[in-house]
């Protein structure tokens, strides 16, 4: 007896429906795989920017200043652009025996991180996808008083008037620009996973620069781009952190950019507290002990030349506090005072950070810092004058 074997094969629907099934397992697979390299990418990138705020916080606090951005090669004084050669270091609008003049201001206030001049390797300063962080700093001209690309211009622990003016702005659920800082110093900008606007895409001297994001539908990755920036004029400059998103239809469209801003605190507060740089109440006591030994000396020096009098020390002029108002003396009393040896010669007093004497909102506590001097202070520091110091003390010693 013949067995018979069921031959039949699959049908064409049959073998259609596999391989549908099949596309459809590999998409997603392909979704899930795009999805955690993105994920990694998205996290080695803010990585980076943590590690790039902490050399801007240790250039800060060796240099007094920060660096300007990177937009060219040496000797280049102009705003970066596609072709030029980035080359890991500042650049200014003045050189000196093929070096940035450090006296002159940024080239441009926008360009990519100067990774060399912060003592970093090249990878340091590329996202997760392998583009050169651009970079944007604050205050850039030579002549602003607080231009934070300037040691000399760095007023000790002035970070009320050095904040920043760049504007980081976001949307609300409506779609509107909200205003998130006005004080911004630093901006780190990813340009993120399509990387339009970057520089430095596959290229060892950064000099290409990927396709910018269309102004019309892309604006807000457009306004992170040096097409944007700086803008002309004094205008500020303005970023945009926001929701990522693949949505083309959202306003300000789709956003993948990863932006990392600074300010003020952010930088010098960590310099504060390793004493790398003084707060602003420890600056103001040096300097109140500074005034106070400027005045003794004064008041020794007429006692030692002419006679027991302190006109000479109440005319000095002791400089500003940390917050830009005068250090003021009050209440300075004559050498020869009958006094008592532990009453106040004089108290020298800072207006504190609101700048007013007492506060400036009534029912408010004061924030004025004073240093008081004692008679007895001032006879000790007579004692080591010459000439007629020996008779003011003398005269003193016969007051009660």
């Amino acid at each position: 007896m013949r067995t018979r074997h069921n031959t039949r094969g699959f049908t064409l629907i049959e073998i259609a429906v596999v391989v549908a099934l099949i596309g459809i397992m590999l998409a997603a697979g392909l979704k899930i795989a795009g999805s955690l390299f993105d994920s990694a990418a998205g996290t080695s990138t803010m990585k980076k920017q943590a590690a790039l705020k902490d050399a801007l916080v240790s250039y800060l606090g060796r240099n007094r200043r920060l660096p300007c951005p990177d937009t060219g090669p040496a000797g280049w004084s102009g705003t970066i652009a596609a072709g030029n050669i980035l080359d890991g270091h500042e650049n200014r609008t003045g050189w000196q025996n093929g070096q940035p003049d450090l006296t002159t201001g940024c080239a441009s206030a926008f360009g990519v991180v100067p990774y060399l001049d912060l003592g970093l390797p090249r990878d340091a300063a590329l996202d997760g996808w392998q583009n050169l962080f651009s970079y944007a700093v604050a205050n850039i001209g030579s002549a602003n008083p607080y231009a934070w690309n300037m040691t000399a211009s760095y007023p000790e622990a002035n970070t009320p008037a050095r904040a920043g003016f760049i504007q980081i702005d976001d949307r609300d659920s409506a779609g509107n620009a909200l205003v998130v800082s006005q004080a911004g110093v630093v901006a780190i900008v990813s340009h993120g996973r399509n990387g339009n606007g970057a520089f430095g895409s596959g290229t060892a001297t950064g000099s290409t620069q990927n396709a910018l994001p269309n102004p019309g539908t892309n604006p807000d990755e457009y306004a992170n781009t040096s097409a944007a920036n700086p803008p002309p004029g004094n205008a500020a400059q303005v970023f945009f952190a926001r929701q990522q998103t693949d949505n083309t239809a959202s306003v300000g469209g789709s956003f993948d950019d990863v932006v990392l801003y600074l300010v003020a605190n952010d930088l010098v507060y960590p310099n504060y507290q390793s004493n790398v740089l003084q707060s602003p109440l420890s600056a103001a006591n040096t300097q109140l002990q500074s005034a106070r030994n400027t005045v003794l000396t004064a008041i020794l020096n007429q006692a030692s030349a002419s006679g027991c009098s302190t006109a000479a020390a109440s005319l000095l002029t002791l400089g500003n506090d940390p917050w830009g108002s005068p250090l003021q003396l009050i209440g300075l009393q004559p050498v020869i005072s009958p006094l008592s040896p532990t009453a106040t010669a004089f108290t020298l007093l800072s207006k504190g950070p609101d700048g007013c004497l007492g506060s400036c909102t009534a029912g408010l506590p004061s924030d004025d810092i004073s240093l008081s001097v004692s008679m007895s202070d001032v006879m000790a520091f007579l004692i080591g004058g010459t000439g007629n110091a020996s008779a003011c003390l003398q005269q003193r010693s016969g007051s009660p």
